[in-house]
């Protein structure tokens, strides 16, 4: 286990506002004694250990550093066992894990993080039928804000800010929803915008597809957000200008995790052109729908590791194709659920549409 006596003891004299020399007058010892311990070239004799530590207040382990070790050691492991949870959209353990470990250590930055993180998924997914919502809403924003007033890391605060403009937004505060959000920093000062503007060579090459995907997932997300505003036949146009800024970048069908929002949009104009009463495209995009559902169920035993797109040709897939979903279920059992929406009423007897649904059965995991 790592020493790190040297840093501990520098952050804690200069936290009290101790010299060198009011230390070492303290000990009995030479001023130059100190400044060997703070460069690293030797450590206290093992019996000054506890006076040292008395006087800063701390216990030995804190004073040696073991006990910092110890903290990460267990934030490793408790974000090893929460991403299991998340792969598998098991919100309820994730968030039961965080809140253990938040009572463990209230204080840890990281910790608060991601209690925060995994709160917010849970109240976004469970809005509207949690009974608790105010309580959880009133949780956010308390650890948001306390991260606020401890984190100096921009990232650490850009995350608390975003969470605190979504739940400030769902509980209908829009004022403070928008001061939260006005609190972030501009698109084009962007640290991905940054990157690509100054990283070199191959470098540059990575960090620029990264953000062409960024870009474009960002770009139809902002689109999907005013679909839902237009009138039946103008929505159908809009998704399917959707579905073709992913196809632009994934010429080659690479879409990787992707081709969760590619079964998703599919699905809408689906149901879309159900509405409408346009049958063969009705079925044409539900078809399409389960395909790339059953394409995201099939990436965890893919043997596909990197995009062959031109655009995004540098990057590799999500390592085993899983990230973080607030579903227990499959993809393909998402489809199949929706088939039950009263819009499809009218092709239950459709053949093409039993077999959707039959294909869809024997995949799905509920």
């Amino acid at each position: 286990m790592k020493i790190e006596f040297d840093r501990k003891l520098k952050e804690l004299r200069n936290a009290k506002d101790v010299t060198q020399e009011q230390l070492s007058a303290h000990l009995k010892i030479s001023p130059q004694a100190v400044s060997k311990w703070e460069r690293g070239e030797g450590y206290p004799d093992i019996t000054l250990l506890p006076r040292i530590a008395a006087y800063f207040g701390i216990t030995v382990d804190e004073l040696l550093g073991t006990d910092r070790v110890r903290i990460n050691e267990k934030i490793t492991a408790w974000k090893n066992e929460s991403s299991v949870y998340r792969s598998k959209g098991d919100l309820k353990s994730e968030v039961e894990l965080w809140k253990n470990a938040y009572s463990e250590y209230p204080q840890e930055l990281e910790v608060m993080g991601e209690y925060l993180h995994s709160l917010s998924r849970e109240f976004d997914t469970n809005f509207e039928q949690s009974e608790n919502s105010l309580e959880m809403s009133e949780l956010i924003i308390k650890l948001g804000e306390d991260i606020l007033s401890k984190a100096i890391d921009s990232h650490d605060r850009g995350h608390a800010l975003k969470i605190l403009s979504y739940t400030y937004d769902q509980i209908g505060n829009t004022e403070k929803a928008l001061e939260c959000a006005d609190m972030q920093g501009d698109f084009w000062d962007c640290r991905e915008m940054i990157r690509c503007s100054i990283s070199k060579g191959e470098s540059n090459l990575i960090e620029c597809q990264r953000f062409i995907l960024d870009l474009v997932d960002a770009l139809a997300l902002t689109v999907a957000h005013i679909e839902s505003s237009y009138p039946t036949r103008e929505r159908i146009e809009i998704i399917k200008y959707i579905l073709n800024l992913y196809q632009g970048i994934f010429v080659d069908g690479d879409f990787d995790w992707m081709s969760v929002r590619m079964r998703q949009y599919c699905r809408d104009l689906s149901g879309l052109y159900a509405e409408a009463g346009d049958r063969d495209n009705c079925i044409k995009y539900l078809a399409d729908s389960a395909y790339y559902a059953k394409m995201h169920d099939e990436l965890r035993n893919s043997k596909q590791q990197h995009h062959t797109s031109l655009l995004i040709n540098k990057l590799d897939f999500v390592p085993k194709g899983v990230g973080s979903k607030n579903y227990t279920c499959n993809e393909a059992a998402l489809v199949l659920r929706a088939l039950e929406y009263k819009v499809y009423d009218p092709y239950r007897d459709d053949p093409e549409f039993i077999r959707i649904k039959n294909e869809l059965e024997t995949i799905a995991v509920w």
